[in-house]
């Protein structure tokens, strides 16, 4: 187990000078400070009948003044007191982990074949990793296609909405041969396996990296009507940014060599 707490201080952020003369003017200054703070679990299992894995939990809070130089953009022309507040930070995420399992063969294991072992120096790895959903500030919603540089009204405090879950599993086969001083290893490797569609960004209307909510609101359902099925589906495609979402399933074919 290991604890941690790391204080953040000096970083950059947007701060506006009202009464500068002739006119008031922005500028970044030091002035940002956060907190990071959790505990991590981590159990090894050596290797036992071929088996060895290990597990890993982290349990963290991120909270600060600010996720980054620009948090303030838009309050630094109120004309009033920059928050001091802290709220989870744009980076938050509470809950992470792994679990890996790998099952190896040694070199004489197995059924004799044409006087080798097929067997032998076989490999297979699991690796799944998992976390909760990064902290986002919950507004009204409104169009993500049509709202130019209209901008976002809060409905809930900083950093107080999450987005979903993420989970990944990846799979690698390997078989190692030996000739002469050298060591080949050929692998298939699975990665996302399941195909799972992970949010690395979501609307923060809805959380959802997909789903805008516009469309079921009485603006949205006025769109509906006028445009139809057709406009329905093309709204939603243009919701989907390749952006906010992690990488499909990949399959990749490949060989090493070690001298």
């Amino acid at each position: 187990m290991t604890a941690y707490y790391k204080e953040i201080r000096g970083y950059v952020r947007l701060r506006n000078l009202d009464f500068a003369k002739p006119i008031p003017y922005a500028l970044y200054t030091n002035e940002d400070y956060g907190t990071v703070k959790g505990a991590s679990f981590t159990f090894t299992l050596r290797r036992t009948n071929r088996f060895a894995g290990t597990a890993n939990y982290t349990l963290q809070y991120a909270a600060g003044t600010g996720s980054d130089a620009n948090t303030f953009y838009n309050i630094a022309w109120q004309q009033g007191r920059d928050p001091t507040f802290v709220a989870p930070l744009d980076f938050d995420q509470r809950h992470t982990g792994s679990v890996n399992v790998d099952f190896r063969m040694n070199k004489d294991d197995g059924p004799t074949f044409l006087g080798g072992k097929p067997l032998g120096n076989v490999g297979l790895n699991l690796l799944l990793t998992f976390g909760s959903g990064l902290s986002f500030t919950p507004v009204r919603v409104q169009t993500e296609v049509f709202s130019g540089t209209a901008g976002y009204f809060p409905i809930g405090q900083v950093g107080s909405a999450t987005g979903p879950w993420t989970y990944q599993l990846d799979l690698k086969l390997d078989k190692t041969v030996t000739i002469s001083t050298l060591n080949f290893t050929a692998y298939l490797w699975a990665i996302n396996v399941l195909n799972a569609v992970n949010a690395s960004w979501v609307y923060p209307e809805t959380g959802e990296p997909d789903n805008d909510g516009y469309l079921d609101t009485v603006a949205g359902q006025n769109f509906v009507n006028q445009w139809g099925p057709n406009g329905v589906a093309l709204y939603k495609f243009l919701l989907r940014n390749p952006a906010m979402v992690g990488p499909p399933r990949q399959l990749r074919l490949g060989l090493q060599f070690n001298l």
